[in-house]
Formats: structure tokens, C-alpha cells, sequence
């Protein structure tokens, strides 16, 4: 008997600590039907593993926070791990005021957790109107979000991961997301950036997926920076005016299956970057398609188009070494080798630049009796 009491007391005990792992349900409600009537005090009461659910309204009352660099008004500090905040929609319930609030001052901020808050999600709201849409210092979920109207859409300088999943960035003035790697990595999945200067910018050692998401309206669509690495596939791209894609200062980009925009310089690489890739479309730039400096490039099974200009202009520097650059395997626009040649320039080019391209074999180019058709070339990206 005292061993069936012994055994009811430790499922009893194992049972209440499942439930408190799970985490208490922190209802936030205008109507004054909930526990708190502003996220704040709900956040403020919350504890690992707690759950705040926030109802339909605009909550854009603010409190101040003070951190080592800056002093500054937020509408939702998250000060402890595994917080979960979940809106009712993307339509009903929306962080940060009513008009837009721009620099240089105040610089307010939407959602926030400072440094090491990990293992927390933000789903099904809107944040608009504030400095920093969503400022993160650790690891954090967001998905089925909208990002709008703030100078800086979301900020992240993860400690672990950061995955974003679903999210609409618009009109924001700086950029979409920007990533600044603090041993940490990103994840961006299935996400549209439109209207901010840079759509996507991963820097300072900052690890990155970037998968079947959608850029337009940008000046620059997607940048890697200072070591940043990572890959980006299945990506489309529009309405791009000066670049669809920056690779600089040390990063390390594969790109797959993308299209990019007519723009400038669709590709800009240089600075001791690198960028690999397969199976994308590349138009071309109207200054130049693909332009490398001090970098290295290596792309196959891809269109490099041509518009007007160069296709492909590389350079190493007087004093640099010799490099080869491989873009075999490409289909360049036409099976003419003479134009192919025209619109790239290399070392064969100018004496002086040691950095050459590779272009052959490419789609088209006779070998032996055998060519490869244009019908063969386009079943390359199906």
C-alpha cells in the first residue's frame, strides 16, 4: 500500500512539474477582460516559459529602458528566456503608434531583448511606426509578421539563432533586417522584403540560410559584410536599382536557383569576398552584370546576360595575385565566342590586371560534332 501511495505521489509530482514547465497563459486585453491591459505588465510578470497572448488593439504605450549604449522608449522589453508573445492577427494587433515616429530623435523601439534572451517566439502581430521595429540581442522565432513603416526594420545581433519565417518587411527606411554576428546565425525563410534602401544585410561574422524569399523596391536587395557567410537560394528579385546582390570585406556567399534584377550591377563582389553558385539568372546591368575586385568568383549552369556593357569585369590590382576566375559551364546570351569575350573584361584585357576568367566550356560552345540546343540550356533551370 505505501508503495501505490509512494507511486501515485511521484506521477502526481512529475504531472505538476510538466505544467509548470509548460508555462503560465498571460492574457492581454483593452476591454479590461484580460490580466493586463498593456503587454508590458504582462512581460513584466512573465517567467521561462510563460506564454503572452495579446488581443486585438494598438499598444503603443512606452517605458523607458536604460542598457549599456543607449537610453531609449519601448513598447515591449522581454526580460527573460523561452517567452512566447502571440498576437491575434497581423490585422488586429499592432505594436507602436499610430504615426510614424523618424530620427534623429527619439529613436524608439518596438519589441526588444537585450542581450543573452534566447529560445523566445514573436507570432501573428504588426509592428510600425518606431526607430527599431524589433531589436534582439539573443535567440528569437518571429513568424507570420508584418514589419512596417519603421526606419530600421529589425535589428539582431544574435547569441545563438534567429529565425525569421513568413515575415512581411515593408516600407521601411534603412533596411528589412539587419544581422550582426555575435557567434550567432540567422535563418530567413519564405519572407518578402520590399521599399527600404537595403532589403537584407548580414555582417560581421554572421551565419545565414536565406531561402525562397522575394526582394523589390531596394537600392540594395542583399548584402553580405565583414565575414559574414552563408547561402541564399530559390530568391527573386525586382525592381533593384543599384545591386541584387553585394558580397564584400571577407564573406564567404553561395547563391543557388536565384534570379536576380536588371540593375546597375546586379553582383558586386570585392574586398577579399567570395561567391559560389549554380543555376541562377542573372540579367544584365546596365554599368556592368557582374563586377568583381580583389574577390573571388566561381558560378556554373547560370545565365550571365548582357546589357550594353560588360558582362563580367574582374580585377586584381597591379600588385595582386594572379587569379582565375570559373564561370564555366554558363550560358552567356549567345554561343558566338567572339561577343562572349567582348563582354568580359580580364587580364587578357589589361596587361597590368592579373585576375582572368574561365569561361569555357559554356552552354552552346561546339564540341565535336555535338552542340548544346537552347532547349537543352533552358532545361537547365526547370
Amino acid at each position: 500500500m505505501n508503495w501505490t501511495i509512494k507511486l501515485i505521489v511521484a506521477l502526481w509530482a512529475v504531472a505538476l512539474a510538466a505544467t509548470d514547465a509548460s508555462g503560465r497563459t498571460w492574457h492581454i486585453r483593452q476591454d479590461g477582460f484580460g490580466d493586463y491591459t498593456s503587454v508590458q505588465a504582462g512581460l513584466d510578470h512573465a517567467q521561462y516559459g510563460d506564454t503572452i497572448q495579446i488581443g486585438p488593439g494598438r499598444y503603443e504605450t512606452m517605458h523607458v529602458v536604460e542598457t549599456l549604449g543607449w537610453t531609449e522608449e519601448v513598447c515591449a522589453e522581454v526580460k527573460v528566456g523561452n517567452i512566447t508573445i502571440i498576437g491575434s492577427g497581423v490585422d488586429v494587433t499592432i505594436i507602436g503608434p499610430e504615426a510614424p515616429i523618424r530620427q534623429p530623435a527619439p529613436r524608439p523601439k518596438g519589441i526588444i531583448g537585450i542581450w543573452g534572451v534566447d529560445s523566445c517566439s514573436i507570432e501573428n502581430l504588426t509592428v510600425e511606426n518606431l526607430f527599431h521595429g524589433i531589436y534582439w540581442g539573443g535567440g528569437v522565432e518571429v513568424r507570420n509578421c508584418v514589419i512596417r513603416e519603421n526606419v530600421r526594420g529589425l535589428y539582431g545581433s544574435p547569441t545563438t539563432l534567429i529565425t525569421l519565417t513568413d515575415l512581411v518587411f515593408e516600407d521601411n527606411d534603412e533596411h528589412g533586417v539587419a544581422i550582426s554576428g555575435h557567434g550567432g546565425s540567422i535563418e530567413v525563410e519564405d519572407c518578402v522584403f520590399s521599399g527600404s534602401e537595403t532589403g537584407l544585410l548580414i555582417s560581421y561574422g554572421a551565419g545565414s540560410v536565406v531561402e525562397r524569399c522575394s526582394f523589390s523596391g531596394h537600392d540594395v536587395a542583399l548584402s553580405y559584410q565583414f565575414s559574414a557567410y552563408g547561402s541564399a537560394s530559390d530568391c527573386h528579385f525586382s525592381n533593384i536599382t543599384t545591386a541584387s546582390l553585394v558580397v564584400c570585406y571577407s564573406a564567404d556567399v553561395e547563391l543557388r536557383n536565384c534570379r536576380l534584377a536588371p540593375c546597375a550591377v546586379p553582383i558586386s563582389i570585392y574586398n577579399h569576398a567570395r561567391l559560389t553558385g549554380t543555376g541562377n539568372i542573372i540579367p544584365g546591368g546596365t554599368y556592368r552584370t557582374i563586377e568583381v575586385a580583389f574577390a573571388d568568383l566561381e558560378m556554373h549552369g547560370s545565365h550571365i546576360l548582357n546589357g550594353g556593357s560588360f558582362s563580367v569585369h574582374v580585377e586584381e590590382g597591379a600588385y595582386g595575385p594572379s587569379t582565375i576566375h570559373d564561370l564555366s559551364g554558363n550560358w552567356w546570351g549567345t554561343a558566338n565566342e567572339d561577343s562572349i569575350q567582348v563582354w568580359i573584361f580580364d587580364g587578357n584585357d589589361d596587361p597590368a590586371n592579373p585576375a582572368f576568367v574561365e569561361y569555357r566550356p559554356y552552354a552552346g560552345q561546339l564540341v565535336g560534332s555535338e552542340s548544346l540546343s537552347w532547349g537543352a540550356v533552358k532545361s537547365l533551370y526547370r
